[in-house]
């Protein structure tokens, strides 16, 4: 989506004239207006994006505050010289959660973007879909492009809360699910019901030797349903025992556990040992995501790992490319420990 595209909300929280600054701020640095070049005139702006002139002079009077724009006496705004020397394109990651594996993502990319005119920050919205419109409308202007992690919560629900509001940006799903028919400029670096699906048919002659392998579900959390339909088929397709089980059932020996959420990890650890039992001997664990700490478990957990090399590579060749975000798509890999 180009700038020229950005617009005044009716019903956004920010009042008009502050939609206002952060569009032509947004317009500035996209560079549709450039350095000493004439700004459109109060009653042009206003009639074009359907605000007062009084809106309009306020917002023109902050950006002089700010310093993007100068006023020639009787011909006008002007963008200021020099303004772009501190130019930086915004990139937002945009988390339900901060945990391991996210946590230790975010300062590889942070180093991966060292010595580029890049300003990466992240927020939480703590898997609250009204919090997550919030943090969009007030980045609103400011954030060039989005990264948007594997979440608990639908991408559909997601995608939503951009809505109209998403102004100017592209948005970089980690997590592929169907968004057509959605006015949001969006890329799915992972198709994750198809890698998931392909790692456990690797995963067949180990799983094989277990009773059952049992899907841990998060409780009170959103779980792609792509990948339960996954799971099943591939279940199917070679006849493994399976099942759906909370994070709070007591595992036992001589059963596998996919476990996607580190709350449900650390559950079924502890109920494992609780009950006596060594860890690491007679249970399968396998993992959705893997963790920094896992080679010092003693336990052994086999890790499909996303947040790996190639996605930090693809993820800088995208935000690093000034053209929009062409077509990618990546592999997660399998990090095989132990009987599993």
């Amino acid at each position: 989506m180009e700038s020229s595209e950005l617009f005044i909300a009716n019903d956004h929280r920010l009042p008009k004239y502050e939609q206002f600054v952060k569009m032509f701020l947004a317009k500035i640095e996209y560079g549709e207006f450039e350095i000493d070049e004439k700004l459109p005139s109060i009653i042009e702006c206003s009639y074009e994006y359907e605000v007062s002139r009084a809106t309009v002079l306020r917002a023109y009077k902050e950006l002089q505050k700010m310093g993007a724009i100068t006023s020639v006496y009787r011909k006008g705004y002007f963008v200021s010289k020099g303004y772009k020397s501190g130019y930086k394109k915004k990139v937002l990651m945009l988390v339900s959660e901060i945990n391991t594996p996210n946590q230790s993502f975010y300062e590889k990319l942070s180093f991966c973007l060292e010595g580029y005119e890049i300003e990466l920050g992240r927020r939480v919205f703590k898997n609250d879909l009204n919090r997550l419109k919030q943090l969009i409308e007030e980045s609103s202007g400011l954030d060039h492009t989005y990264i948007v992690e594997p979440q608990m919560i639908s991408v559909t629900d997601i995608v939503k809360c951009f809505g109209d509001k998403r102004v100017g940006k592209e948005v970089i799903f980690l997590l592929d699910e169907d968004l057509e028919n959605n006015n949001v400029d969006k890329k799915n670096l992972f198709n994750i019901p198809m890698d998931f699906e392909n790692h456990l048919q690797k995963l067949i002659p180990q799983l094989s030797k277990y009773h059952s392998l049992n899907l841990v579900l998060p409780e009170n959390e959103y779980f792609p349903h792509q990948l339960i339909n996954s799971f099943f088929n591939c279940c199917d397709a070679y006849n493994l025992e399976c099942g759906l089980i909370d994070d709070d059932t007591i595992p036992k020996k001589g059963h596998a556990y996919l476990v996607w959420d580190e709350n449900s990890l650390f559950s079924i650890l502890s109920e494992f040992g609780n009950h006596n039992n060594r860890l690491g001997h007679g249970i399968g664990i396998i993992t959705l995501f893997e963790r920094n700490y896992f080679p010092f478990m003693p336990v052994e957990i086999t890790a499909i790992n996303w947040f790996n090399d190639n996605l930090l590579a693809t993820l800088k060749k995208l935000i690093l490319n000034k053209n929009g975000i062409e077509d990618s798509n990546i592999e997660s890999k399998l990090i095989l420990r132990g009987r599993v």
